[in-house]
């Protein structure tokens, strides 16, 4: 019977959930006081409010919330208004137990892993021991982790160079952040942790946690607060602080080497700071003002010239077919109007990075060991060689339902509309032609003739640079680290 009322509550919850469309669309949020909203959704928001400590009585709830999308609640509502209560039980007892599985016996931990992921996830095996503590390590305490990992592997030598590669982008897109600043202090919590009472300590961290992010309610927007540890590999643009952030992680090799000739880093990491702040502009950044605010800021205009501009991506993309990288079978189409926060952002990154590469280039007399050709050669192959990647079958399918496609399509789209600017490189005007020019895969095709090595491969570059472009840097590792998910 638990069973039953626990898939019959899965389905339904399916059922309420917004599409991926849906969550993108941009709609003026409903603001809202906690009475008022706790009158309406007395189940669905009201409970969670009062459990966080609010007051949600009328004649004391000066505080407002934002809701993005009220038909979502008013069916969340319905749902939760036709459980009995002894579902209710049922559903948080499996709820508490899916939560914890990883942390208890080892049915439990094999139960969730089996369908997760094996089923879900793709894998052939699963996390061992180590693999599971090392990720709650970091999960729970990874500011800690980072203080160590900054005293490892953190220079003045690569934050100056990275500084002067940001402000170089910041030129060539024609506009200004406020602050490419980091946290002024590393400190953190002071908790005790029981060595015989794990999912105890796992839940002191949960309450930490908590209790910090309700305190920051009704405060200014705190730009020193950063959500990725240092250790870790991504980056992301911060809407309400206005800010780029890009974690130790991401500036050290492969992605980026203090030591590499310019070329190298203005096309691995010099794309990826373009696309952090082509997201300043792109469907999300317009929402948000120069100060962070919740504020669409362009005019009817603009708004209009963006979207049918945006239809091409739209197009370009979903015209992409995604197959397997084992055994070459269709998966299924890219989804244009998904991943469009993302593609615009890939399209502004490396544009912005190629123009400010040139830029720099013909500003700063010995700015590269290279000649003009063979530095715009590295430039290009490091790109391409930013996006090596394997992924299993399982795990694309989850990406087709992603905004962040997977990176051969991410590579592929963004070279096709940078193409003019391809052709000016001599090395890539020897392997153009018009015959390749008219096939779908055209562009997969001229990388491998730049670097004799195949997208649909984790191989990335072995001896095969050209011989007036070689360089240090080390090859990209075979894992999703590269550009797992770039925010």
């Amino acid at each position: 019977a638990a069973t039953s009322v626990v898939i019959a509550f899965g389905r339904a919850g399916a059922g309420v959930q917004l599409s991926n469309h849906k969550l993108q669309v941009a709609v003026t949020p409903r603001r809202l006081s906690l009475s008022a909203a706790n009158a309406l959704y007395p189940l669905g928001l009201g409970l969670q409010l009062q459990g966080f400590g609010f007051d949600v009585r009328e004649w004391h709830s000066t505080t407002t919330v934002l809701l993005d999308d009220i038909g979502y609640l008013d069916r969340i509502e319905e749902l939760l208004r036709s459980l009995s209560v002894n579902d209710l039980k049922t559903i948080i007892e499996y709820k508490v137990l899916d939560f914890n599985a990883p942390f208890l016996s080892t049915p439990f931990v094999k139960a969730r892993s089996d369908f997760y992921d094996m089923v879900i996830g793709g894998l052939k095996e699963p996390p061992s021991r180590a693999t599971i503590c090392r990720g709650q390590v970091e999960t729970s305490m990874g500011e800690l982790l980072g203080s160590y990992y900054l005293k490892e592997v953190w220079t003045a030598d690569t934050a100056a160079r990275a500084d002067s590669l940001v402000l170089s982008l910041e030129a060539a897109f024609k506009t200004g952040l406020d602050s490419a600043g980091s946290p002024t202090s590393w400190g953190g919590p002071t908790l005790t942790f029981d060595p015989k009472a794990y999912i105890a300590n796992l839940n002191k961290v949960s309450e930490f946690d908590t209790a910090f992010n309700l305190a920051k309610i009704g405060t200014a927007v705190d730009k020193q607060i950063w959500w990725y540890t240092a250790q870790t590999v991504n980056a992301y643009h911060d809407r309400p602080a206005n800010a780029i952030v890009f974690p130790a992680a991401t500036l050290q090799p492969p992605l980026y080497d203090a030591k590499a000739d310019l070329s190298v880093n203005y096309g691995a990491t010099g794309t990826l700071v373009g696309h952090e702040i082509t997201h300043g502009f792109d469907n999300d950044g317009r929402d948000f003002d120069g100060d962070g605010n919740l504020n669409p800021w362009w005019t009817a205009a603009a708004t209009k010239m963006f979207d049918e501009k945006a239809k091409c991506f739209i197009e370009q993309y979903g015209s992409m077919d995604v197959k397997s990288e084992f055994t070459g079978d269709l998966l299924g189409k890219l989804d244009g109007k998904l991943t469009l926060v993302e593609t615009i952002a890939d399209n502004g990154g490396l544009n912005t990075a190629y123009r400010a590469y040139r830029d720099y280039v013909n500003a700063v007399a010995e700015a590269t060991k290279y000649t003009k050709e063979a530095g715009e050669k590295m430039f290009w192959i490091r790109y391409g060689q930013s996006w090596c990647e394997k992924n299993s079958d399982e795990y694309l399918q989850i990406l087709l339902a992603d905004e962040h496609p997977p990176g051969r399509y991410r590579l592929i789209g963004a070279v096709k509309t940078t193409i003019g600017d391809l052709l000016s490189s001599y090395y890539l005007k020897k392997v153009w032609t018009a015959d390749t020019a008219a096939r779908d895969d055209s562009l997969v095709l001229m990388l491998k003739a730049a670097y004799k090595t195949g997208l649909d491969s984790a191989g990335c570059l072995d001896d095969t640079t050209p011989a007036n472009a070689k360089t240090k840097f080390s090859k990209p590792t075979h894992l999703l680290g590269g550009h797992t998910k770039i925010e």
